[in-house]
This record gives C-alpha cells, sequence and structure tokens, in this order.
C-alpha cells in the first residue's frame, strides 16, 4: 500500500491510504524505475491507477523531480489533482496540482501536476528537454485525442535523442498493450485488477424506442420506467452535449418520480465551481446529466444507474469543404463499456442502454483516433517550433494521414506561417508562440499591427470560446439586446455584435441578473475575458504589444479578420437566397440568423456543418460585410486573370471568359466574343463521351461500319486498313464537334462522312466490297453479314436458304475468310452456330431436323 509524502519528500506515517488494487504494483514498479525501463499500464475503470500511480512515481523520482499527468480533459485534470493533495494532505497548489486552459495551479516546486495534453506541447516548446521532469504519464490514452498522440512522439523523441533518464508511462484501461510496448521498448506491461463491482447491461426493446421522438424524450421515458421499479444511489445520464443536457433536464423535472432528486448537469462549458457540484456529496440522490466527460478517470462515487443515450459529439474534418466538423454520431462499443462501468465503482450496478442488442454489434469497437480524424495546422505548427522540420521524421505510434499534413501545410503557407520550403517564418515562431490556433494568432498579430492589439485578443477570445450569446430569450429580451447592439445591427457585423455584448458585460461587472436582461452569458464573456488576458501577456513576452490605440474602423475590423480568415471570403451568388461561395471554391450558405445575411461580400470566422434531413449543408454563421477592393489591397499577389472556354447550362452553350479571380473566387467575368474552338470542340466531346448529348447520326450502322474496318485491319492490313480505337472515335467526334458552339449544332450532324474520310484514300469502297453487310446470292437467298470484335464474321440466314451451298460459297475478303454460319429457325431464332456448314449436313443436321420439322411442319425439310 502506497504512503502519502510530504512536500519534502518523506513519507507521511501519521496517515494511510485506502488500498488500491494499483498498489500491489509497488514493486514491479520499483523494479522498472531502477531498470530504466518505460511502462505500459493495463488497468480497469476502479483501480486507482490515475491517482497512486503519480504518487508512488513522485516518491521514487526523489523530492526535486517532477510528475507530469497527462489527462484527455480539464475537468480530470482538476478533480484528479484536488484528489492527490487530499491524500497527500497538502494544499492545491504546493505540492499537488494541476496547469489547464487559462487555469493554473502550480508552482516550480510542485511535484505532481495534472495537466491537459495541449499544455504539454506548450510546455515543450519553452522548455525542449523538460528539465527537472522525471517521468511523463499518459492517462486514459485509449482516447487517442490528437494533443496526446503529438505529446507522445514529441516525448519519445526527447527520450531517445536527449533524455534517456526521463521515463514514459502509459495508462489505458481498453487499448492493446502489445503495440504501445514496442513502440516504448525497452518497455514492460504491467497490469492491475480493477475494484469494480458487476454491472447489469440492459438494452431497451424497439417498442420502447420513439423514433420519431428527439433523445431526450426517450431518456425522460427510460428513467420513469427505471424509478418506479426502484433503484438505490444516483443516476448518472450521458447525453452529447450541452444543449441535449438542458432539454433533457426539462425532461426528467416534469416528472414526478424526479421530485426525490437534485437534477444536475455536468459538461465542459460549466465554470468549475459548477462543475465541482457534480462530484460534491449531497443530502439528496442526485441524477447527473452529462456528456462524456463523465465517461473515464473520474468517480462520481454515488451512482448506481447509468442511462446511455448512445450519443456524443465527435470531432471531424471535412477535407472537401475544409473544416472542422462537430457532429453527433453513435459511440462506439469501446466508449459503451466506459459508461456502463461508471455504475459499478463502489458497488453493483445497472446500466441501461437506449438502443437495440441486435444494433450494438454494429457498432464500430473503437472509435478512429483524432490524429486521422482532424485538421493538423495548429499541430505541425507546434512541431515545426519545437524543432520537428519534417513530421513525417517523427517516431509516430499511428502517423498522421499525408493529405491532412499537406492541407495543413497550405493553410500555413497561405498564413506565411512557414516559407515555401517548409521552413518556419519570423511571423510562424510568433504564432506558435501564441496558445491559439494559427488563423486566430494572425488575426491577433495583425490587430497588434494596426494597433489594435487588446481588441484583437478579445475577439479572439471571444471566437475561440463558447457563445456568449443565449439565444433562448424572449421578445422583450431581444429588445434590449438589440439595443445594446445597434451599431452592429448597422454594420451587419457578427463579430462586432461578439465586442459590443463583451463591453456591455464588463461595464455591468459580469453581473448574472444584467446578462439575463439582455440574453449574454456572462460566465462565457468572464472566460473570454480571461482568455484575452492571457493573449495579451504572450503578446509582451513577444514584442507585439503597444499600449496606444488607433480607432476602431470598419475597415481595420476587416483587415482584421482577413488576416486570418481570407480563405473564408464568401461572395453572395444572388439575391434570391443566402447562397454563396467562398474562396476556397466551396458553396455555402449564410446564417439567417447572421447580421450580415443581406451583404453581398462576407468574411466567415465560422463554418457548421449541420444535417439537414438526409442531407449535410455548410452554414456561415459569424460573418462580417467587407470591401472587395480591401480584399485586393491586401492580398493583391493572391488576385489571377484566367481565360476559360466552358459549357454552360443545360443546352450546353459554349462560352469563353476571362475571369478574375481571388484563390478559387471569381471577383468577376467577361464573356469573349470570340470562342476558342479547339477547346470547344473537346468540351463537347466530353460531353458526348459522358453520355450529356447523344448525337443522333451516330446509329448502330455506325458502329457495325466500326466493326467491319477493324476485321479488315486483321483480314487485309496489306490494303492499308489499320484497327479504329476508342482514341479514334474521340478524335473523330471531337472533329464532328469542331466549329460547334452548343449542344444543338451538333446533335444532328452527319457522322459517316467523317469515317470514310478517316479512311485512306480510295479505301471507304472496299469496305463494302471486301467486308459487306449482306451476300446476295441470288433466288431470294440474302444472308446478313455480323463482324463481332474478337473471332471469325458470322453470316446468318434461315436454314432452308442454305440447302444446296457449301460452306465455301460465303468466303469473304476476297476469299481470304471463311466465316462461321449461324443458321436460323423459321421463328428466325438461332438453331445452330457451326464453323463447317458441309459437316453439319453430314453430322448434326439429323438431330436439329427432328427438332424443328415437328414445330414447324410446313416447311421444307430435306
Amino acid at each position: 500500500m502506497l504512503l502519502p509524502l510530504l512536500p519534502n519528500g518523506r513519507v507521511n506515517m501519521a496517515h494511510s491510504l485506502t488500498p488500491l488494487p494499483i498498489d500491489a504494483l509497488s514493486p514491479e514498479v520499483d523494479s522498472l524505475w531502477k531498470s530504466g525501463q518505460n511502462a505500459v499500464l493495463s488497468a480497469p475503470t476502479g483501480s486507482g491507477k490515475s491517482t497512486r500511480m503519480p504518487q508512488l512515481l513522485a516518491k521514487l523520482a526523489g523530492p526535486e523531480k517532477t510528475i507530469l499527468v497527462l489527462q484527455p480533459r480539464r475537468v480530470a485534470a482538476r478533480m484528479l489533482a484536488r484528489r492527490v493533495a487530499e491524500e497527500w494532505q497538502t494544499r492545491l497548489g504546493e505540492a499537488v496540482g494541476y496547469h489547464i486552459r487559462h487555469d493554473r495551479k502550480a508552482t516550480d516546486s510542485t511535484r505532481i501536476i495534472f495537466l491537459t495534453e495541449g499544455i504539454l506541447l506548450r510546455r515543450l516548446q519553452r522548455d525542449p528537454h523538460l528539465n527537472g521532469v522525471a517521468a511523463v504519464i499518459f492517462d486514459e490514452f485509449h482516447e487517442r485525442h490528437l494533443a496526446g498522440d503529438v505529446g507522445l512522439a514529441m516525448v519519445r523523441r526527447l527520450q531517445r535523442k536527449h533524455r534517456a533518464d526521463l521515463r514514459l508511462i502509459v495508462m489505458s484501461a481498453t487499448l492493446s498493450a502489445e503495440g504501445l510496448q514496442d513502440y516504448l521498448a525497452p518497455a514492460r506491461t504491467l497490469s492491475s485488477d480493477g475494484r469494480t463491482f458487476p454491472v447489469e447491461i440492459a438494452y431497451t426493446k424497439a417498442s420502447e424506442i420513439d423514433s420519431r421522438a428527439p433523445i431526450w424524450k426517450n431518456v425522460a421515458s427510460a428513467f420513469r420506467r427505471e424509478a418506479r421499479n426502484g433503484f438505490e444511489g444516483d443516476c448518472l445520464i450521458f447525453m452529447p452535449g450541452a444543449f441535449e443536457i438542458r432539454k433533457t433536464i426539462e425532461a426528467i423535472e416534469a416528472l414526478p418520480e424526479s421530485r426525490l432528486f437534485e437534477v444536475l448537469r455536468l459538461h465542459g462549458e460549466q465554470s468549475a465551481d459548477e462543475q465541482d457540484r457534480a462530484f460534491n456529496a449531497s443530502k439528496r440522490p442526485k441524477i447527473i446529466v452529462s456528456t462524456n466527460i463523465a465517461e473515464t478517470s473520474l468517480t462520481l462515487p454515488e451512482v448506481r444507474l447509468v442511462i446511455d443515450g448512445g450519443l456524443a459529439r465527435i470531432a471531424g474534418y471535412d477535407a472537401r469543404r475544409g473544416l472542422n466538423t462537430l457532429l453527433v454520431e453513435p459511440i462506439s462499443r469501446a466508449s459503451a463499456d466506459q459508461r456502463a462501468g461508471r455504475a459499478g465503482r463502489v458497488a453493483p450496478g445497472r446500466c441501461l442502454r437506449l438502443w437495440t442488442q441486435s444494433e450494438h454489434s454494429f457498432r464500430p469497437a473503437f472509435l478512429a483516433p483524432e490524429i486521422h480524424r482532424l485538421e493538423l495546422a495548429e499541430t505541425l505548427l507546434g512541431l515545426h517550433a519545437a524543432g520537428v522540420q519534417s513530421i513525417t521524421t517523427l517516431e509516430w505510434f499511428d502517423p498522421p494521414n499525408d493529405e491532412r499534413v499537406q492541407e495543413a501545410e497550405e493553410l500555413l503557407t497561405q498564413l506565411a506561417a512557414i516559407d515555401p520550403e517548409k521552413g518556419l517564418t519570423s511571423k510562424g515562431a510568433d504564432l506558435a508562440r501564441l496558445p491559439l490556433h494559427p488563423r486566430l494568432g494572425s488575426l491577433v498579430l495583425e490587430a497588434a499591427r494596426l494597433k489594435q492589439a487588446e481588441l484583437g485578443c478579445l475577439l479572439a477570445g471571444l471566437l475561440e470560446s463558447r457563445s456568449i450569446f443565449d439565444h433562448r430569450v424572449d421578445r422583450s429580451v431581444e429588445k434590449r439586446r438589440d439595443a445594446l447592439l445597434e451599431p452592429a445591427l448597422d454594420l451587419g457585423s457578427d463579430h462586432l455584435a461578439l465586442i459590443l455584448a463583451w463591453q456591455g458585460a464588463e461595464h455591468a461587472r459580469f453581473s448574472l441578473p444584467w446578462g439575463k436582461e439582455h440574453g449574454i452569458k456572462v460566465n462565457a464573456a468572464r472566460e473570454a475575458a480571461r482568455s484575452a488576458s492571457q493573449l495579451i501577456s504572450a503578446l509582451k513576452e513577444l514584442g507585439q504589444f503597444q499600449a496606444e490605440r488607433s480607432p476602431l474602423t470598419n475597415e481595420t475590423l476587416q483587415r482584421i479578420l482577413l488576416a486570418g480568415f481570407a480563405d473564408n471570403v464568401a461572395k453572395r451568388l444572388n439575391r434570391q437566397n443566402y447562397s454563396t461561395q467562398t474562396a476556397r471554391g466551396r458553396r455555402g450558405d449564410i446564417d439567417r440568423k447572421s447580421l450580415a445575411r443581406s451583404a453581398d461580400w462576407v468574411v466567415a470566422t465560422e463554418l457548421q456543418e449541420r444535417t439537414i434531413g438526409k442531407d449535410v449543408s455548410v452554414f456561415l454563421t459569424q460573418n462580417t460585410p467587407i470591401n472587395p477592393t480591401l480584399l485586393k489591397e491586401c492580398f493583391e499577389g493572391q488576385f489571377t486573370t484566367q481565360r476559360e472556354t466552358r459549357l454552360e447550362g443545360s443546352q450546353g452553350r459554349i462560352v469563353t471568359v476571362t475571369e478574375e479571380r481571388f484563390r478559387e473566387l471569381v471577383i468577376s467575368s467577361k464573356e469573349a466574343d470570340q470562342v476558342d474552338t479547339s477547346a470547344a470542340a473537346g468540351l463537347l466531346a466530353e460531353a458526348v463521351r459522358r453520355g450529356d448529348v447523344v448525337l443522333k447520326e451516330w446509329t448502330l450502322r455506325v458502329d457495325e461500319w466500326i466493326s467491319r474496318v477493324n476485321f479488315l485491319a486483321r483480314a487485309c492490313p496489306d490494303y492499308g486498313f489499320s484497327p479504329f480505337t476508342e482514341e479514334d472515335k474521340q478524335l473523330v467526334i471531337e472533329q464532328l464537334c469542331f466549329g460547334a458552339k452548343s449542344f444543338s449544332e451538333i446533335k444532328k450532324k452527319p457522322v459517316m462522312p467523317l469515317l470514310e474520310d478517316w479512311l485512306p484514300a480510295g479505301l471507304a469502297p472496299e469496305v463494302t466490297r471486301l467486308a459487306p453487310r449482306e451476300l446476295n446470292l441470288g433466288e431470294r437467298k440474302r444472308f446478313r453479314v455480323r463482324y463481332p470484335e474478337a473471332g471469325s464474321p458470322i453470316v446468318s440466314g434461315q436454314l432452308q436458304k442454305f440447302y444446296d451451298l457449301p460452306h465455301a460459297t460465303f468466303a469473304i475478303a476476297e476469299g481470304r475468310v471463311l466465316p462461321r454460319v449461324e443458321l436460323l429457325a423459321p421463328n428466325q431464332r438461332p438453331a445452330q452456330l457451326t464453323d463447317d456448314l458441309d459437316a453439319f449436313w453430314q453430322g448434326s443436321y439429323e438431330a436439329v431436323k427432328k427438332e424443328l420439322r415437328g414445330r414447324y411442319p410446313k416447311h421444307e425439310w430435306r
């Protein structure tokens, strides 16, 4: 059993800890530490790995060394640090602390620091060798967050190149340890039992799920059934996001069965105090409605019942549209198991899944790692700043996709963060030191250049944080808010509205009553202020901050936004709807609630994917109108003039236009008087190939003629015949299209004259003579000849017409080729196909005659 340490590293003998399964690994960890190996710890929920392993390593490392413990979520980092501080009997922030975004309780002498994965990457930029750090623990690695994968690769690189004494410990409840052990070699795999209790897994019957109702309605119905059956302890309900949590709480609080419970919410947008309420003791049993932040690491001690909605908001990246997405999707089976385990931490429990057992088997086993799902620009910039010249040279546990890397490099090049040779620029070095995505960092640096540093930092804080607007307000609140935002309404700028709303909240000292009166979330406004303050400090460290402030004009605001989001400049396509085209060449709609919905030109800082029915649409949701002349002033080198010939409209009209473009966005277009005839012919021919237009004169007879020519190329090459290929066919079609300017001009054009001209002079008549479509042998004996692409030609006719005609009679191509003979029954269907007509009469004819004579007795049968 582990004993707590005093801040000076000595064991506090006056206090003992409650034994946990992980304590049994103490001798193995001690041996591993002395041998200098890394470790992979596989331990299920309830084993104590997140709290006890850091303490054990701190004891082994000695009093002057620090243990870093990475957590995928901020709330987990805070709560675990608080728990370990309690076990050490020290104040939080002294011997044990945490460091998360906008919140740090740790000093240079803190022995154990719980931090989120992104903070580690920032620390590596400032301190590439992690001086004073004895070990880095990657907890809950199975979640495979992008920052976790990058952090592991960077620390592994550091360990190999400079810090052989640094220990790496990767801990997970569900991830296979085999691949990690190889990656971390020399390494040892440790495993521990969990202190868990049995959990009954129940699935919902299809008859109990209303597929037409929103998920919170089904959750409320499930809770009512469980409550009527009776259960002890607290209930934990998993929902995908804050909106669904609010609707679920409203639905549950409307039930009489909920009156004995305290109903709480738990999600990442809450303040620390609000999150803590879910973990603190309560006089009444609790119903905690949470996102997946309650899925791992944390213990909600009294939970006995889990109701799992089976959904989560899952981050991804749509390369086709060039935007990050956050869509509600079914969770994996591994996540479902993690959620179920919440009900068995301290006593037997029950988990009710709101999907059927048959549906469960179709869910993915694991969610794909974020490194394969997310945009990599910020990651790539951080790696450049940390001295990694090429992302491909980094030793990855799971390398990123080449296409994702290329997209990130293109964005960083556009932002002038890296040069064309992929080297870090001076601007890129500054951007890497700002705790922001490179887009927002570019915005902040441009604002500082324009002597609006404080506004730029505030705007970045507002854009990266949750919305400060409450959209669930009545008309009276909207009127008060509109009065506050009047200048933004006049300009039609969503960004100015954000700034004015924040200034109002600050002037009211972030008063909650004032926020409710104006429909503004003052907690979110306060969070943006903390972020802005942090950014101002970072700017001062860079020497980029100027206290002098210039007037804020429309042009200044536009320049600031364009610095980070020039590729999101969009031009409205018409006045009938809100459809636009962006500088990326993509289509999207200005959101109907945007203040810029009437503008012809906007710059957007947020694009959202929304599922509407079966379709996924892109909406520009944060916009400011821009002057297109300003765009050219700021990005003159990215404007091009292109002359292009193309098809327009369903009638296939050919036009040649000269376009001025900003990246892929057409700024202006002028149609030329003259069409490029060569390009037009190629476009029309391609339309024919695709089937967009049908050449009415390209008949079956034309295809037969081509088959006859190809036959003669095989049988009579000495005449000068050569095969007619698909490429030849396209060239003939292009020739047919030459000079035409629309579909209508080529639909009825004659084809055969062009094909005959394709042959060398004098050969066109020879096609009819050497490869006739029909053999006329007199006395009403006419035979059709077919020319397959492979094999011999086929002479076809009714069986009786072949009487008295030897096979040699049908020789073609000046007697060089003896075709096969197809004998037809009186109903004109094939009765026999033979290569030797003479042998047919002596052989199988009698069998054929016997069969056909009974069916057609009036015909001649010899």
